[in-house]
């Protein structure tokens, strides 16, 4: 009997590519935005983003995989001139605060982001859990948040019209995880167990592998995040 386990799962970045279709995105965005102003700097138009990330924490390690893409696009965006806007070159910078890994600290921050540093746009911090809280702060105020490292089918279901996400959602991740196991022709898997942290994307996954194959044997473990 060949077992599969889906062990602790959290949503994973993409990369450096998928930073850089994330912020690519934005940039489009940003030449057609009309109605929001951009900060010069002496000589220098800048476009600045605000993100919190998980510099600390539970999600660290993971998160500045994230913070790399941002900044290795950001970087590579400046250096090719940044972009032209009715006749003016604006170059990107990205503010950051570290939310510790803490959702209601995110919130507080992005509110920050917004209010004091007067962003003009807002870039998804990591996790799920932490996307899930600070959308709404994206969308109480009308400024666009693109989501680069948040896969969870509930963020996206609610309607909101500020909040764009880059992943598909998780349930496109399971799926082909069992048309695999049912293809193998020796041996085939007769049996599935499925282990998750109790935070949002992890259980978002055991959901959608749960509804996959027949009686799966499912075991939820706490998290402090």
């Amino acid at each position: 009997m060949r077992r599969i386990q889906a062990a602790t799962v959290r949503a994973r970045v993409l990369g450096m590519a998928g930073a850089a279709a994330l912020l690519l995105v934005l940039t489009t965005a940003a030449a057609q935005s009309s109605g929001r102003q951009v900060e010069t700097t002496g000589a220098t138009n800048y476009i600045t983003f605000g993100a919190t990330m998980s510099l600390t924490g539970g999600l660290a390690a993971e998160a500045k995989t994230a913070k790399d893409g941002y900044d290795f696009i950001v970087d590579r965006l400046n250096k090719r001139g940044g972009i032209t806007i009715a006749g003016k070159k604006y170059l990107f910078r990205i503010k950051y605060y570290d939310d510790q890994s803490n959702a209601n600290n995110a919130v507080t921050l992005y509110e920050k982001l917004i209010n004091e540093d007067k962003v003009d746009f807002l870039l998804g911090p990591y996790s799920s859990g932490v996307t899930l809280a600070t959308s709404t702060v994206a969308e109480k105020y009308h400024i666009p948040m693109v989501v680069a490292h948040a896969a969870t089918p509930a963020i996206y279901e609610r309607g909101y019209k500020y909040l764009f996400g880059t992943l598909n959602v998780i349930g496109q991740y399971t799926e082909p995880l069992f048309k695999m196991a049912k293809a193998i022709k020796s041996n085939t898997p007769k049996t599935v167990a499925i282990m998750h942290e109790n935070a949002l994307a992890p259980t978002a996954f055991a959901d959608s592998a749960a509804a996959t194959p027949r009686s799966p044997y499912r075991r939820d473990f706490t998290s402090s995040r």
